[in-house]
């Protein structure tokens, strides 16, 4: 009898144990998270840091202005790919009244590096009009309007810069082409941490795109482009919006952001997967976009649905998770969409189809939330604890 109570104390205290780890790691994801995100990256930016030197707002027009810029100590370099025009180590003050760094109709090859750049005032911290073959790398630009801006550019990468606390947009990218951004912070600013507009082959990888006014990364009719690995999150309205066709979207975090984590729209062709959009009020949403693919992705703890599409149509969602939403999937007005093998738990509604037609849905599991999943573990775990200690004490006796 003793034996059999001590398994029974044993077996409760050992269910006790592992709901509290449950609860445990189910309660502080978020402030982990929170804590991931807003943790002093700056190691990115502050290893290639050096002491710079005090400079005037510089100009450089055509590709003779290299020449002028170098013979008056501005840069160094020749311009070739193997030896490019290079300003490093600057900082410049533009005393709110014009760009730091302006540069247009250039197309030979130059690098900036290590400058700091504030106060434009209503201008670009760095503005690139008509400019080809550029590197900006290791730039903090903060307090401007936009803190990078390129327009009708081409061929740039940019990389481990620091453009946040600026009036606009961190970078801002329009009418480009073949542009990478990759490694950088862009962070805290009044409108948008990245944003992108009728450009073509734009690959944005692994940045930090949080704590935005308004939206993380911003495209509008951009085509075949890659978003990759980026953290979207606590921004004031969406984390990552789109618009265009063939782009790809793989392994982002658009989490913790007022509205959307992920909005698509007008879109067409665009492959969506291994994203986490999870705590927003609608995880991934899709209007008025067709023949997309969304597929492995993570949607959980939205306030209204996981996964919804809108006036959308012949779309594949296939493989995601969708818990514990209020709508684990909604179709409105959207049409002839495959919907199969999802996981779509804890939701009040599994699949919420409405003014809808001929969508096929199949394999999906669903199990419908009976109450609020963190109380219902308390409650248990608050029983199970209750009824440990009266094992005991009747042992004891």
């Amino acid at each position: 009898m003793i034996k059999k109570n001590r398994i029974m104390i044993n077996a409760t205290i050992g269910i006790v144990f592992t709901l509290l780890l449950i609860c445990s790691s189910n309660f502080i994801f978020s402030g982990l998270y929170i804590d991931s995100v807003y943790r002093d990256d700056v190691k990115l930016i502050e290893k290639d840091l050096r002491l710079s030197k005090i400079s005037a707002p510089i100009s450089i027009s055509g590709n003779s202005g290299w020449v002028t810029a170098k013979a008056t100590g501005i840069c160094t370099g020749s311009g070739t790919s193997s030896d490019p025009y290079v300003i490093k180590d600057l900082v410049i003050d533009a005393g709110g009244t014009e760009n730091c760094i302006f540069i247009d109709h250039s197309d030979i090859y130059f690098r900036i590096e290590n400058c700091t750049l504030f106060n434009a005032g209503v201008h670009p911290g760095i503005k690139l009009y008509y400019v080809d073959n550029g590197d900006l790398d290791t730039i903090n630009s903060t307090t401007n309007f936009h803190g990078i801006e390129l327009e009708y550019c081409n061929n740039f990468n940019i990389s481990k810069n620091m453009v946040s606390n600026n009036n606009n947009s961190g970078i801002h990218v329009k009418i480009c082409s073949n542009i990478k951004i990759s490694g950088s912070i862009a962070e805290r600013n009044d409108e948008i941490g990245i944003h992108v507009e009728t450009s073509e082959e734009i690959v944005i990888l692994e940045n930090k795109i949080n704590d935005n006014g308004w939206a993380g990364l911003y495209l509008g009719d951009v085509y075949n482009s890659t978003l990759y690995r980026n953290n979207a999150n606590l921004n004031g309205e969406w984390g990552i919006s789109i618009s265009g066709n063939y782009n790809n979207l793989t392994g982002n975090s658009a989490s913790f952001n007022v509205d959307r984590g992920i909005s698509i729209s007008y879109s067409d062709f665009n492959t969506i997967s291994e994203n986490n959009a999870s705590y927003n009020y609608r995880g991934v949403f899709l209007s008025y976009s067709n023949n997309n693919t969304i597929t492995k992705n993570i949607a959980n703890n939205n306030t209204e649905s996981g996964i919804i599409l809108e006036s959308s149509h012949e779309n594949e969602v296939m493989g995601n998770t969708a818990n514990i939403n209020e709508f684990g999937i909604t179709l409105d007005g959207s049409n002839n969409n495959m919907i199969s093998r999802n996981t779509l738990l804890g939701n009040d509604v599994c699949i919420n189809e409405f003014n809808s037609e001929g969508n096929v849905l199949s394999s999906n599991i669903c199990a419908r939330s009976q109450s609020t999943p963190g109380y219902s573990l308390l409650f248990l775990l608050g029983v199970l604890s209750v009824a440990a200690i009266i094992l005991i004490k009747r042992i004891r006796k």
